[in-house]
């Protein structure tokens, strides 16, 4: 008699657990993309870093981000402003993201118009940065790591607060690409 009422409650247990199952509603919705109004804090201030015998600089502010580089012995200056999406933009217009690591992910303004402009939010980036430290002697100072999304994120290089600190971690003024060369 007991094990009839074993097999009958295991019976009874194993049905409701296939009901359960069955039953259990499916997630399939993504997550939706949360734009920024403003830059994070964090990122915020001028940053130097040293390469090809140039200083280059990117001075971020709440709402905007400039960036200076060196093409050859040219500089050149790009002035962005941060938007919201929306169909219409300018090519000096930028907006941001952040991933769920801390990455502000910024991409440019796409320059073609209408619906399919908007589907493109969110699912392309030009550059991302990352508030981070670095040890110099023997202490933590700031840092901004900016990662590059052209395939596989990845981080190609580091900036920093002042130009002796960005000097003094890349020494030679080797670029992203001259670094990878180096360690093969």
């Amino acid at each position: 008699m007991k094990l009839a009422k074993v097999i009958g409650s295991l019976l009874v247990v194993g049905t409701m657990g296939a009901v359960a199952i069955v039953t259990t509603p499916t997630a399939t919705a993504q997550a939706k993309t949360t734009y920024l109004k403003t830059l994070p804090k964090s990122i915020r201030g001028t940053w130097y870093y040293y390469e090809g015998g140039h200083y280059q600089t990117d001075t971020i502010t709440a709402k905007t981000w400039k960036n200076q580089i060196y093409y050859g012995k040219k500089m050149n200056t790009s002035t962005y402003t941060l938007h919201q999406p929306s169909v219409k933009g300018k090519a000096s217009w930028i907006y941001a993201t952040k991933s769920s690591k801390g990455t502000v992910r910024i991409d440019d303004w796409p320059l073609y118009k209408g619906k399919a402009a908007m589907k493109d939010f969110g699912k392309r980036y030009l550059t991302g940065f990352k508030a981070t430290t670095k040890t110099y002697q023997g202490r933590k100072i700031k840092a901004l790591s900016q990662v590059a999304y052209s395939s596989l994120p990845r981080i190609t290089n580091y900036s920093f607060t002042s130009k002796k600190l960005a000097k003094h971690f890349n020494p030679k003024g080797l670029s992203f690409y001259d670094r990878m060369d180096q360690q093969k």
